[in-house]
């Protein structure tokens, strides 16, 4: 049995021998068979029912339920297989299954060296009784798989499988596995012959098979010489004008035979296979097939993105939408060679598209236009224009006729269209990562990409969904099978190497993808769209965007704007914008290129700067008590976040914490010190109340030896007291001790004794948790001693606090009790819920190892109402597990622990304002 993953639903698909299918499957099967071909249609002539057929597969849903299953058939003198039945479970209809059942097929035969097509049958919509759309769709289905319709077979009909001797009118679909080359009269002939003398023979009527060879012709044939008739007379309408020399016998009458009106369908080679996009196919669906509405559509994207190939593909799949034609044309927006065409140029192509004589369209650009509005007026038909650089390159071309429907695709979004002619912006996205994943193990093959999944998970995120990309990928891995896609993908998450990688001769070359967007930008826009890809971190800001470009910040969102516009920079939220990784790396290329090291290095230290301050200020709004250090001054400060309160300081962090990271670790790569170890000192308050303790430990790392290098001690010791309590928080007991240690030593010879009270506190405090209960005391006791004389009341709180913790593992509840007291006073006398919440901790710790449970559960709710209005979330979610303990241990059914259940889920992952009525009803039992 070979298994694969494919779909949005990860289902999986397994090829099978009927021999090995276990019993429950094969009821399965027969069940879905029965839901989807009612024996009323079939008869008694199924080979699901004999399992004699050589091919089997099975679709699987998440949780292994079988929801659908394919069979085909051998033709063995066509050289060719059957595919017989595909039928999806119509509970799981729209997963995906009937798609990822024919993707499977497909790349299962094309090794299969005997088969050359996949041939099917399916109901002719023009024939159907009723006019029923079951049939248009299906028929759609299968061609958006590549199948398409044998035109060398006239009327076909097959024999009616539950009453023999009737006829069923059908279409014969074939599907090329490994070329697209369509079946030849003398193919079409055999495939009818194996079908008719194997699987239809026991129900066709005698002399169907060779009434059906009577109606293939040949696609091409010539005419013949019986296409003259007696007298040398040529009827009008059989061929065209004839010319004839030599000797010829009696009068010659000649007619101008009329031009064929044959439907208009130029839609240039597509791909076989389209992955994902189904929200866009939809959409265009809806918008094509409804009753009112916009009859003009925009498909825009990334340069690369797959724009015209899903214009095409949809085009191909809904003909029957539109029953006088489809014409394209590319008005070459964006081409490297040649110059964009006019819109009078385009109109000449689209009348000769139509099948308007060249003698007949005007010269004058007005009077051409004109008559291609005339000749579009009441047809139904599809115009796809692609590859449009601006709206005016393409309003004079829009028809105004109902049943013609555009779709236009551009690398810009055409807001002209939008907002003059009410056109509907379909964007395309890249692709998930699902989709991703299933583009590769087309291209790759199952097996491949699950034997090396790791490197496949990287080239995924290193190309970023992008088509394009990973389809040169994948063109890599095939031509040299020894190249594995980990020697690939260390290049691609290369900024300086990823483009040269995606570079295939004859196939795809990204950064001439990219080039083609970044060279139609003015030169100020094309200045803003290198410095902006110099940004370090995942999304910007305007003020950020502003720092960097030098502009106010009206000017910077205005170059937001527009590289947004040129599917240049994405839009993340409403605030914030982004690069695509590729886009990126080819944003950092051009600076390297045309911008000198010293303008990078002043656009890298004025986005530091901003930075730095602004986090300084929102650090201060959340712990306006810790001490402060000496900065770098601000260079742009009307650039500094608005922040009411420590709310907005919070939100603020919550919504460039990676940049600030992304950010250091850049200030140290360029081995700007003060940057990193000044923007380092930021990160403590809010990376504890989120408890990101490795980062704390990971930053804090890097500003000590920033400070070190710069030989500023007194800022490194305290960094190292920061470093010791992040340590100390994460468990590492041992190293906090060994920091706080080095840090007193030095406190006491710089003299520094708020630096000391400080030292010693937290020496304390690690001490407690490391169980030298003994040692913890003395050295909160000589912390508040040094308190005392410096007037620090919320310093002197939190070690009157410590002391109550110590005192109770030290056994003594009374002393506990009357430190927690002193704490609880002093911070009560400035409001400081953080501290409040703490002390409310540590008395239900206390209350609760006295056994007096009802005093521990009502310290516990307020300690938890306090965390949440100090936006101490991780110490929220904390006292709410304290909490549901404790009433767990009294009541095992007590009605309020699935609400602290939902509320440690929603604490715990930082969704403040959802907590809010939990918090409430916690506090308020």
């Amino acid at each position: 049995m070979d298994e694969r993953r494919a779909g949005p639903a990860r289902l999986s698909i397994r090829r099978r021998a009927w021999p090995d299918v276990p019993p429950g499957d094969r009821d399965r099967i027969d069940a879905i068979r029965e839901e989807a071909f009612p024996p009323a249609e079939r008869g008694a002539h199924d080979t699901v029912a004999r399992r004699d057929g050589p091919w089997l597969w099975t679709a699987h849903s998440a949780d292994d339920r079988l929801i659908g299953f394919a069979t085909a058939l051998s033709l063995p003198t066509a050289r060719a297989a059957y595919l017989e039945y595909l039928a999806v479970l119509s509970s799981a209809r729209g997963s995906g299954a009937g798609a990822a059942l024919l993707a499977a097929v497909a790349d299962d035969l094309r090794a299969e060296p005997a088969v050359r097509g996949i041939a099917l049958e399916v109901e002719d919509p023009a024939r159907a009784p009723g006019h029923d759309p079951l049939p248009a769709r299906r028929l759609a289905f299968y061609e958006r798989w590549g199948a398409r319709p044998v035109t060398s077979l006239r009327d076909y009909s097959m024999p009616d499988l539950a009453h023999p001797g009737g006829l069923v009118p059908m279409l014969l679909l074939w599907r090329g596995v490994r070329d697209d080359t369509a079946p030849g009269p003398d193919d079409v002939a055999r495939v009818l012959t194996d079908l008719y003398r194997g699987y239809y023979a026991d129900v066709a009527a005698e002399g169907h098979l060779e009434e059906m060879l009577k109606r293939i012709r040949p696609a091409d044939a010539s005419l013949s010489g019986a296409a003259f008739a007696a007298g040398n007379h040529a009827g009008a309408g059989t061929i065209g004008t004839v010319v004839q020399a030599g000797v010829v016998n009696g009068p010659i009458t000649v007619h101008q035979a009329p031009a064929r009106a044959t439907t208009p369908n130029n839609l240039p080679f597509g791909v076989q296979r389209m992955i994902g996009r189904q929200a866009q196919l939809d959409r265009l669906d809806a918008l094509a097939g409804a009753a009112s509405g916009s009859r003009l559509c925009v498909l825009d994207g990334q340069p690369g993105i797959g724009k015209t190939t899903l214009a095409v593909w949809w085009g191909d799949t809904a003909r029957d939408l539109f029953p006088d034609g489809q014409v394209y044309v590319d008005l070459r927006g964006f081409d490297p060679t040649r110059e964009a065409v006019t819109p009078e140029a385009a109109a000449r192509m689209i009348l000769g598209a139509l099948h308007v004589p060249p003698s007949s369209i005007p010269s004058d650009p007005d009077d051409r236009l004109a008559l291609l509005r005339s000749t579009l007026d009441d047809r139904r038909l599809l115009l796809i224009i692609d590859n449009v650089r601006e709206s005016e390159q393409v309003r004079p071309l829009l028809p105004r006729s109902r049943g013609c429907f555009t779709v236009v695709t551009a690398r810009h979004r055409l807001y002209g269209l939008v907002v003059h002619h009410d056109a509907e912006r379909v964007p395309l996205p890249p692709l998930s990562d699902e989709e991703s994943v299933h583009l590769l193990e087309q291209r790759l093959g199952h097996h491949r990409v699950q034997a090396e999944r790791a490197a496949v998970d990287r080239v995924v995120a290193a190309c970023g969904g992008h088509p394009l990309a990973l389809s040169v990928v994948a063109a890599r891995a095939v031509d040299d099978p020894a190249n594995s896609l980990a020697t690939i993908v260390r290049a691609l998450e290369s900024k300086s190497e990823a483009l040269d990688v995606l570079r295939l001769a004859d196939a795809g070359d990204l950064r001439a993808v990219f080039s083609l967007s970044y060279d139609n930008l003015s030169p100020a826009m094309a200045e803003g769209f290198r410095i902006l890809a110099l940004f370090p971190g995942s999304a910007i800001d305007v003020a950020s965007a502003a720092a960097m470009t030098g502009h106010d910040q009206f000017q910077a969102r205005e170059t937001l704007t527009e590289l947004v516009r040129c599917h240049l920079l994405g839009r993340t939220t409403a605030t914030h914008y982004s690069f695509h990784t590729l886009a990126h790396a080819y944003g950092l290329e051009m600076t390297r290129r045309h911008d000198a090291p010293g303008r990078r290095a002043d656009v890298l230290v004025a986005l530091l700067n901003h930075l730095l301050h602004a986090a300084h200020r929102a650090d201060r709004l959340i712990n306006d008590h810790r001490r402060q250090v000496a900065l770098a001054p601000c260079l742009r400060p009307e650039l500094l976040p608005v922040l009411a309160g420590r709310s907005d300081a919070m939100a603020w962090f919550t919504a460039e914490y990676d940049n600030l990271l992304a950010a250091i670790a850049l200030a140290t790569a360029e081995q700007l010190h003060p940057y990193t170890w000044q923007l380092a000192w930021t990160i403590p308050n809010y990376a504890y109340l989120t408890a990101r303790l490795r980062d704390w430990i990971a930053t804090c790392a890097d500003a000590v030896a920033a400070a070190a290098r710069l030989g500023e001690r007194s800022v490194e010791v305290r960094l190292r007291q920061s470093l010791a309590r992040a340590l100390g928080e994460s468990g590492d007991h041992a190293a906090s001790i060994a920091e706080y240690t080095t840090a007193l030593e030095a406190l006491e010879e710089l003299g520094d004794v708020p630096g000391r009270a400080n030292a010693l506190n937290g020496l304390a405090d690690v001490r407690l948790r490391a169980g030298a209960f003994a040692d913890a005391f003395d050295s909160a006791s000589e912390a508040l001693k040094l308190y005392a004389g410096l007037g620090d009341d919320a310093a002197t709180a939190g070690t009157f606090r410590l002391l109550g913790r110590t005192c109770q593992a030290l056994g003594d509840p009374v002393e506990a009790r009357r430190h927690h007291g002193l704490a609880q006073q002093l911070y009560a006398r400035s409001d400081n819920a953080y501290g409040l919440a703490h002390v409310a901790d540590s008395m239900a710790d206390l209350e609760s190892t006295t056994g007096r449970d009802d005093l521990a559960e009502a310290h516990l709710r307020r300690a938890v109402a306090l965390h949440y209005r100090a936006e101490n979330l991780n110490y929220a979610a904390r006292s709410c597990r304290r909490l549901r303990d404790l009433l767990l241990a009294s009541d095992p059914g007590h009605p309020s622990t699935d609400l602290l259940s939902r509320a440690i889920a929603v604490l715990e992952d930082n969704r403040k304002s959802e907590a809010a009525p939990l918090i409430a009803r916690i506090a308020t039992p």
